[in-house]
């Protein structure tokens, strides 16, 4: 059905504007919108299956994060499943081929991009969930586990049902983080939860 917007008058939110996909310039090119959140900036993104999008709230339009990253840089997958932003104010995004880093040097001028595959580690390139722990490590529900990516050494760790991490189908944008540092992935069957800090690593 596309995005909606509503707007607080006194103590009730009303219907101020529909968003719907639309093959023209600053339009979503997708009704279905898999996520939302605000980064640093208060700029708002949109994870759909066709793209992710950047709201430019001045001109009421959409612009797409192919049209924000360089010439040479362009996501595997327009299938956007999950956002997350970190603690850096680095936007994280997972698609059916892989988890994705979106990154600016600028202030969200002009953006770059790094991918992870399976080439790099990963058990599946399916990422349904992101979430981040205490120590700033990203984590991540597949269609083969849970993976941490170490951000400082850049090492990823796979986790699979002999670890406990329950059922593999897990659910698209299903997960929490909670501020004790419990962390949550949502399946279609129930969920998995954890602290971080007190896996015990063979």
């Amino acid at each position: 059905q596309g995005l909606f917007y509503f707007k607080k008058q006194g103590e009730e939110y009303k219907l101020s504007h529909t968003f719907n996909a639309r093959d023209i310039s600053g339009g979503l090119k997708s009704n279905r919108v898999n996520s939302l959140l605000l980064d640093n900036e208060k700029r708002l993104w949109a994870g759909t299956y066709n793209g992710l999008y950047r709201y430019e709230a001045r001109d009421s339009i959409f612009v797409s994060l192919n049209e924000l990253l360089g010439d040479t840089e362009k996501p595997l997958c327009n299938i956007v499943l999950c956002t997350h932003l970190d603690e850096e104010n680095n936007l994280w995004f997972g698609t059916p081929c892989g988890l994705n880093k979106v990154f600016s040097d600028d202030g969200g001028i002009s953006y770059h991009l790094k991918e992870f595959t399976r080439d790099d580690g990963l058990p599946d390139d399916y990422i349904s969930s992101i979430q981040e722990d205490l120590e700033g490590n990203m984590w991540f529900s597949t269609n083969a586990g849970i993976s941490k990516l170490d951000k400082q050494s850049g090492e990823i760790s796979n986790f699979e049902s002999g670890d406990g991490t329950g059922d593999y189908n897990f659910s698209e944008s299903s997960g929490f983080s909670s501020k004790s540092g419990v962390l949550y992935f949502g399946a279609f069957s129930g969920y998995t939860y954890f602290k971080p800090d007190e896996i015990i690593y063979n």
